[in-house]
């Protein structure tokens, strides 16, 4: 990537990715061990719990702990051998190494081994409200794409929320979060130039801003989570098929 990046100033060639953030994180000895674990789950615990409840039929407890102990193996190095960048996307790693995981504890009739007594998911993760069901044409296993879209978009916004109230310009995001993030039907302009104290043109010049600034971090958020260029272009086709 090149170029200024959305966060502000210029692109530092290709990010540190998921694959060598797990690379990392196998040794416990790197001061940055937590630091690259937190990472990883920050976006990848809500996707993998919901998929388990979804394509496993896991009930709430369970699957919040069965997600706690697949973190534990990983990083106890059980996965870690297999990682290879070529592979592509880091989710279909993930995917993979998760439904392998719960098919050789249902075999054992056990549970994943919980690894050293690390708390990776957050203690209050999940929770018993019905969960989306997959659209009609969508095979339950494609859960886990889908919770990681979502849980990739509200990382993008909450990087580019934190990026206006850094450049002392939360109304910027105050604008499109009334928009589009809003429930239900839209706001008109005039009731959000109102109620942000800004002009009624002011509105759609911030909000065609903050589009743009939300596309651009959301391939930065992408490109993390891809070994090259190329897939980072395939995974944007998807996002954005227009």
């Amino acid at each position: 990537m090149t170029g200024d990046t959305a966060l502000g100033g210029p692109a530092r060639g290709f990010p540190e990715t998921h694959w060598s953030v797990i690379a990392g994180a196998k040794d416990r000895k790197d001061p940055r061990w937590r630091e690259r674990v937190e990472q990883l789950a920050k976006l990848y615990w809500r996707p993998i719990y919901r998929h388990l409840r979804i394509q496993w039929r896991m009930s709430n407890e369970e699957a919040k702990d069965a997600t706690q102990d697949f973190f534990s193996e990983m990083l106890e190095g059980k996965y870690l051998r297999e990682v290879e960048a070529s592979r592509g996307r880091f989710r279909a790693f993930v995917k993979a190494c998760l439904d392998n995981a719960v098919r050789q504890s249902k075999r054992s009739e056990g549970r994943l081994k919980r690894g050293g007594g690390v708390a990776i998911v957050p203690l209050d993760a999940g929770d018993d409200s019905p969960l989306d069901p997959p659209a009609p044409d969508e095979p339950p296993e494609a859960s886990l794409d889908r919770e990681w879209r979502r849980a990739l978009m509200a990382e993008a916004v909450g990087r580019m929320k934190e990026a206006y109230a850094a450049e002392k310009r939360a109304d910027w995001f105050e604008v499109f979060r009334r928009i589009d993030l809003a429930d239900g039907d839209r706001p008109k302009y005039r009731d959000v130039a109102a109620a942000v104290g800004i002009k009624e043109t002011d509105v759609d010049n911030r909000l065609s801003h903050a589009r743009k600034r939300l596309f651009e971090i959301v391939r930065e958020v992408v490109a993390e989570s891809v070994a090259d260029a190329e897939a980072l272009e395939r995974e944007m086709k998807e996002l954005f098929p227009d």
